[in-house]
């Protein structure tokens, strides 16, 4: 395995942008139906733009910037927003699980100066744990 490319393009997260913006809309017919003026008319389509279409944007930007790239010298990070990183393994300092529901591996934290975040949800996680295991982090301890 020389280079994995984990990636935030699942239909999980288009689902949930799409039922924002489903909601969102209903939420401004609701508002125009009710024929609302004035102050309070503002305040709600302010409350409703900012409330659920950031959401929306998010998991666009999610889907469409998030990603993570391994190989066996380096991890380059594309964050939703920002500059592209790149570090090596020697800049790893430490690996861990950070548990969803009920204590299941619900994502995989790499912390360098910053830290990375990987979900289970994006495609191509199973392979990225197994080329962090491969490269000696996250052992599991039997006591």
């Amino acid at each position: 395995m020389e280079r994995v490319e984990c990636t935030g393009k699942c239909y999980y997260v288009l689902a949930l942008a799409l039922f924002q913006f489903i909601e969102c809309g209903m939420l401004l017919l609701i508002i125009l139906k009710c024929k609302v003026e004035g102050f309070l008319a503002y305040v709600l389509l302010d409350l409703t733009l900012v409330m659920l279409f950031l959401p929306v944007i998010y998991f666009l930007l999610y889907w469409k910037n998030k990603k993570i790239v391994m190989s066996r010298n380096e991890i380059t990070y594309y964050p939703i927003l920002g500059k592209v990183r790149t570090y090596s393994w020697n800049d790893v300092r430490k690996v861990r699980y950070a548990s969803g529901a009920r204590g299941s591996k619900g994502r995989i934290i790499i912390v360098t100066d910053k830290t990375i975040s990987i979900e289970k949800d994006m495609k191509q996680f199973a392979l990225i744990e197994k080329m962090i295991k491969e490269k000696g982090y996250l052992q599991v301890k039997i006591k």
